[in-house]
């Protein structure tokens, strides 16, 4: 319950210090305590929460990238984030984050994995340039 309690109800930047210091006293990370202390479900969700809260853009980038990863995409998930995310003062940190970790404009990602009147859309809801 510590963990919960602690990542539910303190402010990220002050869980950021917690971390380092956490790091710093322990000789490994807090990421490594969780897989250490809890499995299944709750381990994803604490670690996506941990992700959230080192660097939220580059944990949505990676969200973004695992949608359209592999054979298809995951067409729910990847508009569920452009929907939730596309705020431009959202969505520009999310890709500069993208461009960042995978060397490459989250729109062309997108431009590869979709078509049509789908691109076009999920292009202008992230403010990205149309297709040619």
């Amino acid at each position: 319950m510590a963990f919960i309690s602690i990542l539910c109800n303190r402010p990220d930047s002050h869980l950021r210090n917690v971390f380092n210091i956490y790091q710093q006293k322990h000789g490994h990370t807090f990421e490594k305590a969780i897989e250490k202390e809890f499995s299944g479900d709750i381990k994803k969700a604490l670690l996506s929460l941990v992700a959230s809260i080192r660097d939220k853009s580059e944990y949505v980038a990676t969200l973004f990238e695992k949608s359209m990863r592999g054979m298809g995409t995951d067409d729910d998930k990847l508009i569920r984030l452009i929907v939730r995310h596309r705020a431009p003062n959202v969505i520009e940190p999310i890709k500069e984050a993208y461009r960042i970790k995978y060397g490459k404009s989250l729109g062309k990602r997108i431009k590869g994995d979709t078509s049509g009147d789908y691109c076009k859309l999920l292009l202008a809801c992230i403010k990205d340039e149309q297709p040619k």
